[in-house]
């Protein structure tokens, strides 16, 4: 699929990795630029912003999440692949953000860590204070634990022995996280070989852990005399082959009884989009695309209009995989008056942006933005570039209000000029007709500036 995905003779810690399919049907990886889906027999290749560097998840939406070494979650604002459709722009307000300041972390012992030479790592107990090595990130999307788990964030820290519980916090532009406790981990141990550095959310609502269980952590490449030595003394360096998985469930709760997908018909996995757990819809959705369910098609339709809003983002994705949608019927789900899906049929019907399509298209977006909904408004701020080129006219002046409607902030700017691609100096000048005197956006206009700089190279 790609000879160049990794390179078996370069440092292991600098390597694309992770491989997770979307609810867009795209895989996309942590440490990487690309992104891949399976299309009708044949793998394409496309380009993706850079995320991560060990271990990515998603939200029920299909956003992104990930993390660095010192820093323990990041993402995405919006879907992928929505805000770098203007080569000249590269976002930096809604892609690669840190969505939490607080980087503490509270082990139950003394630890052997890379760094613990630098001021502000350990304390004076040789207690890990911050994150070191983040990895592994998950989105809880099961029903195992309590309502208040659900799409919760965990982060493995494994030179600390231990797992990150974090809140996350849904914004209609920005998404931040906040940890469960400020004293406290959601699993912490006193053994220095528990190495958690991946979580996974299970088929039957558990998480399971993949502990390395592994005295050395650091790649020798990397490794500092400081590390070596604590290693050695520790003798932790005997500590091999011992890895293992950990399922961590509700003990005052049954497992989910894991459906029998390998015999199930199309009916069946249609129900399965509706499943509480996201690792059953995921799956399902999968397989109806894997097996090319055609038949399938008119009972998508159905629940993507008549179904709650993530099992109908599943099915419209479903019928994207099966090449089974139309500008009419994407028409008809975007005025469905749920947020997130609209946003989803929106970006599906950029590429049925045809002459043709100019008028229906102009009263849907009209009819949207009299909604003053500003998860819709994003959307369509993101995604009205393609009918900018068929038609500067018609839908050059509706980016122009959607910019006027959100002047000072710096995320809606950016899916406005992202949608211009190269249109920016015509879009400048409907700003300047449509003005009527009223003060200067600077963050749209420096943002504009910095564009028409890049296009040409300056």
């Amino acid at each position: 699929v790609d000879s160049i995905y990794a390179d078996e003779y370069s440092n292991p810690e600098n390597q694309a990795n992770g491989l997770m399919m979307d609810i867009d049907n795209w895989i996309y990886s942590a440490y990487s630029t690309s992104r891949y889906q399976l299309k009708n027999g044949k793998w394409i290749k496309e380009p993706t912003s850079f995320r991560g560097q060990f271990g990515m998840t998603k939200d029920n939406y299909g956003r992104l999440y990930y993390n660095y070494n010192e820093i323990q979650l990041a993402g995405d604002y919006v879907l992928p692949n929505t805000l770098i459709k203007n080569p000249y722009m590269k976002p930096k307000e809604a892609v690669n953000k840190i969505l939490t300041d607080n980087q503490l972390v509270y082990p139950l012992h003394p630890t052997t860590v890379n760094r613990g030479y630098v001021k502000g790592i350990l304390n004076r107990d040789s207690v890990l204070i911050r994150f070191t090595a983040a990895c592994g990130p998950l989105i809880y999307r099961g029903d195992q634990f309590p309502s208040d788990y659900s799409q919760n964030a965990f982060v493995c820290e494994p030179e600390g022995n231990l797992v990150k519980r974090d809140i996350l916090n849904f914004g209609s532009l920005k998404t931040t996280a906040v940890q469960a406790w400020d004293d406290k981990e959601f699993i912490a141990s006193t053994d220095e070989g528990f190495r958690p550095v991946n979580l996974v959310n299970g088929p039957d609502g558990a998480i399971y852990v993949l502990d390395m269980h592994h005295g050395v952590m650091q790649h020798i490449v990397s490794a500092t005399p400081y590390y070596k030595n604590g290693i050695t003394h520790k003798k932790l360096d005997t500590l091999i082959h011992a890895g293992r998985i950990l399922r961590i469930k509700n003990r005052y709760k049954p497992l989910d009884k894991i459906p029998d997908l390998t015999n199930a018909s199309a009916n069946d996995l249609i129900g399965l989009l509706k499943s509480n757990n996201g690792w059953v819809r995921d799956r399902a959705q999968q397989i109806l695309i894997y097996k090319q369910e055609h038949q399938a098609v008119p009972a998508l339709e159905k629940l993507v209009q008549e179904g709650e809003t993530i099992p109908a983002i599943h099915a419209l994705r479903t019928l994207e995989g099966l090449n089974a949608l139309s500008f009419d019927f994407l028409q008809k789900v975007a005025a469905s008056g749920k947020p997130m899906l609209t946003a989803h049929a929106l970006l599906l019907l950029e590429k049925y942006n045809t002459i043709s399509n100019i008028k229906p298209m102009e009263k849907l977006v009209t009819d949207l933005m009299n909604r003053n909904d500003t998860v819709v408004n994003l959307y369509l701020a993101i995604s009205l570039g393609p009918w900018v080129t068929v038609s500067h006219d018609t839908f050059l002046p509706m980016l122009v209000k959607l910019s006027d409607t959100y002047p000072d902030n710096a995320v809606f700017q950016e899916a406005v000029v992202s949608s211009l691609k190269g249109m920016e100096e015509n879009f400048k000048s409907y700003v300047v007709k449509s003005n009527d005197n009223k003060k200067p956006d600077e963050i749209r206009d420096s943002l504009l500036v910095q564009t028409i700089r890049n296009k040409k190279g300056d």
